[in-house]
Formats: C-alpha cells, structure tokens, sequence
C-alpha cells in the first residue's frame, strides 16, 4: 500500500524504515500470490496497473475502517485516546500549549496531535477533533469558532526605521514583502490590506513567500521584511517589541478557526471537554 501511495519503492521503503530491496521482494511475492501485476515497472518509475488501482483503493478504504474501530474500541479503554488535528502555526502558537494543559487536566487520556492544512474527515475516524482554518460559510456543520482572522502588518523595529525615509506609500513600495502560500493565493493578504488601508497601487506580487504563517513571523522578527500577521500569533511578540507594527490597520475577513468533534458518542465526553477547554481559552482573541 505504501508503495502504491508513492508509486516509488525507493521512497516506501524510507517510510518503513526498511531497504529499496526488501519492499521490492515484498511487492514481488505478492504479485506472485495474485497471480497479476500490480505495477508497471519503467526506468525511472512506477505505475499502477489497473488491478493495482482498484486494490490499492479497497485497501485505503480497509485500513481506515481498521483504524476507525481501533478508535472506538480505545474508547473504552482505561486510557481512551483522543486525536486532534490542527494547522501548522495554530500548533505552534497556542495548540502544543493548549494541549499539554489540557492533558494534565485529564491524565488518563492519551493525546495524539496531528499537524493538517488540508482538512480531515472526521467521519471517516481519522481523527477525533479537529480545528480549521476556513471562512465562514464554509466550516463544518455544527463547527464552533475558536477566533475570527484579524490581519494587520508587522516588522521588526530595526526593519521599521530601515525603511521610514519618506512616508507610508513609499514605505511600502520600498519593503520587502512577506507572503504565506495560503490555498492557492500567496498574495491575497497583502492585496487584499493594501486595497482596505487605501493604497491600492502598491505592487504586491513581489518579496518573499513562505508555507506557513508561522515563518512569515519568524522572518518578520529577524528583519527580512514586513508580513501580515494575525493578532493572535503576534500579540506576545508586540508586547515583547520584538515586532511592531507598522501601519496599525487592521483588516478583517469572514474566516477563522473552527474546531469540531466527531458526532459518535463513544468517547464523546472529553472530546466535548476538549472543545469547551479550546473555546475558553481563545475567548480573549474575540474581545474588542
């Protein structure tokens, strides 16, 4: 399964901790129990035959009904376990944190954090909580808010004198920008501010583009140029002078970070106290 996922015995092998050589015996002898191949074999890589497809599909399938009744069943167990799923800089920022308080509330819980962009299925039991980052309209149903998105620009002071020469238009044009490579839009953030805080014809498709928000702070911090920060990652670090923020205008859209337990009732109490917990302690991103 691991190499049909691949489609590189190379690479399944370093995933199971095994050698290039072993995963192709493995696959081989099994080709020879089915009595069909289930991959083609090219110079530099690998295909699925169509059997190979199917089998890899039903298998999929199998192993997250394997691991849904693994879940269930943990449930009841003196030391249930609860997974959650949350975005890479919500980890970072306040999600370990949150977690590791939560689990010394509840010691005989075993917590499993999962770092995910991309959305899970809680349906499908993969995990049993989980927070994202989305608009509005767009949210699980039955998904609670944890904090609504408010973005403003943030730098490092030495950054800010660096560039103060003029005023803020020509600031702005002179900066480096920071970009997170968010959905499909790296650039969004800064068009989006710039129109909102009245100039609109400073060029944003230039500067810097990061995977997460989290190394756009970190970025910030260091002098590298001016990003978008959102208030709750980057209210310790103004408090601290570490950042500062430039232009003091704040721009806010219809997303945030919702959070969702899985609906079965097995195990369903901590995961309600783990919502409630995860609500009351963000509840200070929402005042003012």
């Amino acid at each position: 399964m691991v190499a049909g996922e691949y489609l590189s015995f190379t690479k399944a092998a370093k995933d199971l901790h095994v050698t290039q050589s072993a995963v192709s015996r493995q696959v081989q002898a099994l080709e020879d129990q089915l009595g069909f191949p289930l991959f083609e074999r090219f110079t530099r890589r690998l295909e699925l035959t169509p059997q190979g497809r199917i089998l890899l599909s039903h298998w999929r399938t199998a192993f997250l009904e394997i691991e849904k009744g693994v879940r269930e069943a943990s449930s009841f167990a003196e030391h249930p376990i609860m997974t959650v799923a949350m975005p890479p800089t919500f980890s970072v920022r306040w999600g370990t944190t949150c977690i590791i308080e939560f689990q010394r509330l509840h010691p005989s819980t075993e917590i499993r954090l999962r770092v995910d962009s991309d959305g899970v299925a809680l349906d499908g039991g993969q995990v049993d909580v989980a927070i994202e980052f989305t608009y509005s309209k767009r949210r699980r149903r039955g998904a609670r808010l944890l904090f609504a998105e408010r973005l403003m620009p943030i730098c490092s002071p030495a950054y800010a004198a660096e560039i103060a020469d003029g005023g803020p238009e020509q600031m702005l044009r002179s900066a480096t920008l920071l970009h997170v490579q968010q959905w499909a839009d790296r650039y969004g953030d800064w068009k989006n501010w710039l129109a909102a805080a009245g100039y609109p014809g400073v060029p944003f498709e230039r500067g810097l583009v990061f995977e997460t928000a989290d190394l756009v702070l970190n970025a910030a911090k260091q002098g590298a140029g001016i990003g978008i920060g959102d208030h709750a990652y980057i209210r310790e670090d103004l408090l601290a002078g570490l950042l500062i923020s430039p232009f003091p205008i704040t721009v806010s859209y219809d997303r945030g970070y919702f959070i969702k337990a899985r609906d079965d009732e097995q195990g369903s109490e901590v995961r309600s106290a783990f919502v409630d917990f995860m609500i009351r302690k963000t509840a200070q991103f929402n005042e003012g």
